[in-house]
């Protein structure tokens, strides 16, 4: 199928693609959540600890070196410095962001949302010259009869423009068929907004100052419009917290009867640490990593411990989709380069512990000296290339 064929080609409809009984037709559709909070992908950043796990992961993979490597013939690797795809991974893959700004926007999509797009534009650098992210809500991914998708992409403007499958980079999360990622903001719907809805509860309650710590008693029978007047008066010289501590003057016998929290008010710092907590668990970041206790975990018990657990089983399996997916999509001879993540930097440890692995791997000869100097981003020195002999294989040579 030819390039222009391939855009236009009529796509398959879903009951083309999924049976009658299958999973597809019996998903939850999106809407406003049992706690009666609407939750989106931007209100959702609004809540403390999904902003929190969000930034640390996606700062995690933003921050490290993505390099691309030259296999060798010795099952070896090293820099392809000069490859084209080297400086816009490495550096800046497009005119307005660096190539942290890039991951880290494209990760926050990933997380949030469970797809992310980049336009792959063609230049001096060859068919891949830059990469420029496009809104996941506005793409529309379609099934084509050639197992290949197409991109349908409404600009701001409202204009739709139909992409070809080489025309986007796509990184997307577990899917459900095969298409797209599935959204957390759909699968944590219910405890996103559960959250908020404790966050707006307590800004509230706060926000009333004194009108909720009390109760206002008159001897007698008040008229409705008495009433409401001396409710609107207190409500302005008494609620908030910037007036909750004022002098309350009062006429005709009335008295002020102070109370203190309701059980459920008082359980609101409860209902919040649980859900963070909760949400922690969605995208998988220790509550250590977030300033919060509370909970053990099997990780272990130190920090060292916990880093190393985060970065196995939170963060390395992003390392993994996206190498995975530039080896795959941007890469062509594959046979030769490949693009992976300096992952030693998030292992690096103190500076005794790192002494300590450097002084056994040099003294077995499983590094040269000059490759600590490396990794301790410090010059090489002439003479330190060659391994070192351990002096037990000396004598029994």
């Amino acid at each position: 199928m030819g390039f222009l064929a391939e855009i236009f080609a009529p796509a398959l409809r879903a009951e083309e693609r999924f049976g009658p009984l299958e999973d597809f037709w019996y998903q939850a559709v999106g809407g406003a959540t049992a706690s009666g909070v609407h939750v989106t992908a931007d209100t959702a950043l609004a809540i403390s600890t999904v902003n929190a796990c969000v930034r640390i992961v996606s700062n995690t993979l933003a921050m490290l070196p993505l390099v691309v490597y030259r296999r060798m013939a010795d099952d070896g690797k090293e820099r392809a410095s000069n490859h084209p795809l080297y400086f816009l991974l490495h550096d800046r893959p497009n005119t307005l962001e660096t190539s942290f700004q890039f991951r880290q926007r494209q990760m926050t999509s990933l997380m949030l949302r469970g797809n992310a797009y980049a336009r792959i534009l063609p230049g001096p650098r060859g068919s891949v010259d830059q990469l420029v992210p496009l809104h996941p809500d506005r793409i529309r991914v379609e099934a084509l009869s050639n197992n290949r998708r197409r991109y349908i992409y409404t600009s701001p403007l409202g204009q739709e423009e139909r992409l070809s499958q080489d025309d986007v980079w796509h990184l997307f999360t577990m899917s459900q068929d095969g298409l797209t990622g599935a959204s957390l903001i759909s699968l944590a719907r219910e405890s996103f907004g559960m959250a908020a809805a404790v966050e707006s509860y307590g800004a509230r309650l706060f926000s009333q100052g004194a009108l909720h710590q009390g109760i206002l008693s008159h001897p007698g029978t008040l008229k409705p419009e008495t009433r409401e007047r001396l409710r609107e008066e207190l409500k302005a010289q008494h609620s908030g917290l910037a007036k909750a501590h004022g002098t309350m003057i009062l006429q005709e016998g009335m008295k002020w009867e102070k109370t203190s929290l309701t059980p459920e008010d008082a359980q609101w710092l409860g209902s919040r640490a649980f859900q963070s907590a909760e949400i922690a668990e969605w995208f998988g970041v220790p509550l250590e990593l977030l300033q919060l206790e509370g909970r053990t975990t099997t990780w272990g018990s130190g920090i060292e411990q916990l880093l190393i657990g985060f970065i196995n089983f939170t963060v390395n399996p992003w390392f993994v989709l996206w190498e995975q997916s530039i080896n795959s999509d941007l890469i062509t001879a594959k046979d030769t380069f490949f693009a992976e993540f300096v992952r030693e930097a998030l292992l690096r440890g103190d500076a005794a512990s790192r002494a300590n692995y450097y002084n056994t791997m040099v003294n077995m000869g499983a590094m040269t000296r000059n490759e600590v100097r490396r990794r301790e981003n410090l010059n090489v020195l002439p003479g330190l290339d060659d391994p070192l002999t351990p002096l037990n294989m000396r004598q029994g040579q």
